[in-house]
């Protein structure tokens, strides 16, 4: 994940807040009120450079057990699930996780380390799931309780300065046995968002949930047209403002060459129906057996999770979002506008290396 290189946490860490805390306000200009109470990033900003970086799976060395007496030994192992355990590592004083669950015990063991050395560390997952009796005592763990909503963010926000997202969902068996992405990017303005959307999950699901107004939080939560990062469930439009759904569908049919979609389960819906009708050839990847359908080539690959877009090569979008209107409307996912550069390159590619190894759909 052009990984941080190795170094141990500081004991000092704690102290070194208040610095990180005076650049976090500093941001705030990034902050600046739009329709969700967030910043319009311009396009042009995410995903030019190697600060955002991937890493897929399956892994085949996911299940190599960490010395649970020092978390620094990850590191010096190889495959994507070390990658990612080395990066949270790198943190120096603050980290926000929000994950399905906490069943990974080599992540519990990272984040016990972090805790102990004066981390602070708060966590999201879904009440579905157990806390694990290992997890520290110092980590602050608070759980989803709507189960009318999929809980199905898989995000990390390091320091306010860096993010990681996509499908894998941070679970040992899914570094095993599916294919997933996790995408890492360096830039306090996406970081911003991103504590954003945590604070507020942290407000719903804390000791004054019963009292959080939902209708208010959803009279802004829209999107403006230069959003590049969508969180859901999606409340609507208003006024010149457009659904997240509206924008990405958009995004879609202003392909001049190709439009290439990995998604998990295909479904005659919207996007369906604006796949079908675009002018130029597109191409899916799923893992659910379906029919040929009229204008679309079709791969099915068993256990794919991905969840990306591809217009022409050189636009992505990527993230937990599903790519189903109905999630659209009732689970929380997100997803993240990236425009050129590596990042882009290396999901084309991978695209076109599990089209290769799926089956096309005659």
């Amino acid at each position: 994940m052009g990984c941080c290189g190795t170094k141990e946490a500081p004991k000092g860490a704690i102290a070194a807040k208040p610095q990180k805390a005076v650049k976090a306000e500093d941001d705030k200009k990034y902050a600046v009120k739009n329709n969700r109470g967030e910043a319009a990033i311009p396009l042009d900003t995410i995903g030019t450079s190697d600060d955002v970086t991937v890493v897929y799976f399956p892994d085949d060395q996911a299940a190599s057990p960490f010395n649970e007496l020092d978390a620094s030994a990850a590191v010096s192992k190889d495959g994507s699930l070390a990658r990612i355990l080395e990066t949270i590592g790198d943190c120096e004083w603050k980290m926000e996780l929000c994950v399905p669950s906490l069943t990974n015990p080599n992540l519990v063991v990272v984040l016990n380390a972090m805790s102990e050395n004066g981390m602070r560390i708060r966590i999201i997952t879904d009440d579905k799931f157990p806390t694990p009796p290992e997890l520290s005592s110092a980590v602050q763990h608070q759980v989803f309780k709507k189960p009318n909503t999929p809980f199905e963010h898989s995000f990390a926000v390091l320091d306010d300065s860096s993010v990681l997202s996509g499908t894998y969902d941070w679970t040992e068996v899914s570094a095993l046995t599916t294919h997933a992405a996790c995408v890492s990017t360096k830039s306090r303005k996406v970081a911003a968002r991103y504590v954003t959307e945590f604070d507020r999950l942290w407000e719903e699901t804390g000791p004054n949930a019963e009292s959080f107004n939902n209708n208010a939080r959803s009279a802004v939560s829209r999107f403006d047209k230069k959003s590049n990062i969508f969180f859901f469930p999606d409340w609507g439009s208003s006024g010149n403002h457009d659904t997240a759904s509206a924008i990405l569908i958009k995004s879609m049919k202003k392909a001049k060459k190709s439009v290439k979609l990995a998604l998990p389960n295909l479904l005659l819906d919207d996007f369906h129906a604006a796949l079908t009708s675009l002018p130029v050839p597109v191409s899916v990847l799923t893992q659910q057996p379906c029919e040929p359908l009229a204008g679309l080539t079709v791969y099915t690959l068993e256990n794919c999770r991905h969840a990306f877009l591809l217009i022409d090569d050189t636009e992505l979008v990527t993230g937990s979002f599903d790519w189903t209107m109905k999630s659209s409307t009732g689970a929380l996912q997100n997803c993240v506008y990236y425009t050129s550069g590596p990042v882009v390159e290396s999901f084309a590619k991978e695209f076109k290396d599990l089209c290769n190894k799926g089956t096309l759909l005659q």
